[in-house]
């Protein structure tokens, strides 16, 4: 099992999203969908979750609708309930929700089955779960 935060699971998304772009193996280019896949479900729900607390917070019409109403730079904004502590309340559940560990079964991919690939760095340190040394780990971790 990889433990991640949800803001940790969003950040791979993203770079996974682009190294799924890379000409790789076939093996390679599964083991990334699927770490992708379980991700975005993951990264999905913590979003539905997160538009859930956001209605606890706002005020809604008659249809459950958040409203909005522009600030001085014309950008949509949330009208809360409760005008004071309304923001700090919802930035504290958001941070809540982003710390939150979620375990994923997953297969890692050996360092050597990638040694001949053009992969930048910042790529193996944004994805430091993902890839594993060959003398560290199995290739499933349970």
């Amino acid at each position: 099992m990889v433990k991640l935060t949800i803001r940790e699971a969003s950040t791979y998304i993203n770079e996974l999203a682009k190294l799924s772009q890379e000409k790789l193996p076939v093996r390679i280019s599964y083991i990334i969908a699927k770490w992708f896949r379980d991700l975005k479900k993951e990264t999905d729900l913590a979003s539905e979750k997160f538009n859930e607390i956001q209605k606890e917070f706002a005020e809604t019409d008659e249809d459950g609708n958040i409203i909005t109403e522009k600030d001085s730079e014309g950008k949509d904004i949330i009208v809360f309930k409760d005008k004071e502590g309304g923001v700090d309340k919802l930035n504290k559940e958001y941070e809540s929700l982003m710390e939150t560990e979620v375990e994923f079964q997953v297969t890692q991919i050996k360092l050597s089955e990638v040694v001949d690939r053009d992969i930048k760095p910042s790529t193996f340190i944004i994805l430091e779960k993902v890839f594993v040394d060959d003398s560290e780990a199995p290739e499933v971790i349970h």
